[in-house]
């Protein structure tokens, strides 16, 4: 099961917060965020995924530099265990035409949705993974208010099973007030082991805050 979709950042003074160490945005991007639920009673490993840019009839978004399609290059998702789900995301880069001819740049106003393709999934036995750690996100706040254009959110990050979080991933995904899906943020998941944090996050627009989920899970290495 896939959730997903997408916010375009129009602000150039954004900064992406702890999530991509406070750089900031040079230009206008859109960015997406989904999540994936494991439905079945295997682990679902090696799953690739990539992700496609399209217009308002469903037709892929072309790059006006290099007329090539824009689209995620495949990547592997974390291992899924039964009933979990984690969300997951990332943008399209978008590049000034003065960089050159050949730099990516696209038209923004031109993406209306994301389309996100899972594909060679290895399903496991769960006896295989019985000492992995299973993390599990709690104790949620967001500040009632931005600073800076950030919001400051805290959670508590706890887990069972016998084993360590050795390479631990994480991603915030946004919602609408309605419950839609409207982008995410990658957090730098190297300190994220157990115990409280708090991170501060560019809360895109359309996005209530109140509903931001934060997910955190084992990643292949």
């Amino acid at each position: 099961m896939v959730d997903q979709g997408l916010t375009v950042t129009a602000k150039k003074d954004l900064r992406r917060g702890d999530g991509w160490w406070g750089l900031p945005i040079d230009t206008d991007e859109v960015w997406y965020g989904f999540e994936v639920t494991n439905t079945c009673d295997k682990v679902a490993t090696d799953t690739s995924v990539s992700v496609d840019a399209l217009d308002a009839s469903g037709k892929p978004v072309l790059y006006t530099t290099t007329y090539k399609p824009l689209g995620y290059a495949p990547n592997v998702l974390p291992n899924v265990l039964p009933g979990q789900t984690v969300g997951y995301g990332g943008y399209f880069v978008n590049r000034p035409t003065s960089d050159g001819a050949t730099a990516p740049h696209y038209d923004v106003d031109a993406v209306k949705s994301v389309k996100v393709h899972l594909s060679n999934t290895t399903f496991r036995n769960v006896d295989q993974y019985d000492k992995w750690a299973r993390p599990k996100v709690t104790n949620l706040s967001v500040s009632s208010r931005a600073t800076k254009g950030l919001w400051t959110v805290s959670f508590t990050v706890s887990a069972t099973g016998t084993g360590p979080l050795h390479h631990p991933a994480a991603f915030a995904l946004f919602r609408s007030r309605s419950g839609a899906v409207v982008s995410s943020q990658g957090l730098n998941a190297d300190g994220f082991r157990l115990g409280r944090h708090t991170v501060r996050l560019a809360v895109p627009a359309g996005a209530d805050p109140a509903r931001t989920t934060v997910s955190v899970y084992e990643h292949p290495r």
